[in-house]
């Protein structure tokens, strides 16, 4: 496991180099209180920096799925 913050992709640069598989579940699901700015942040920005770091680093293929 590594820690970081999704909207801030500096935090997990060079965490991808060795590894297999990611499995992204980081999020804000708390839908009932009124922080839409952070689920946006987190949710979909912090989603796109951790795709396109995931894309710089890794070699293989990303699967990727969203529900």
């Amino acid at each position: 496991m590594f820690l970081g913050d999704l909207r801030f992709p500096d935090t997990f640069k060079g965490y991808f180099n060795d590894i297999d598989y990611v499995f992204h579940l980081g999020n804000i699901a708390s839908w009932w209180l009124n922080r839409s700015q952070d689920y946006y942040d987190i949710n979909v920005t912090g989603t796109y920096n951790l795709l396109n770091e995931l894309k710089r680093q890794m070699k293989k293929k990303l699967f990727n799925e969203f529900s």
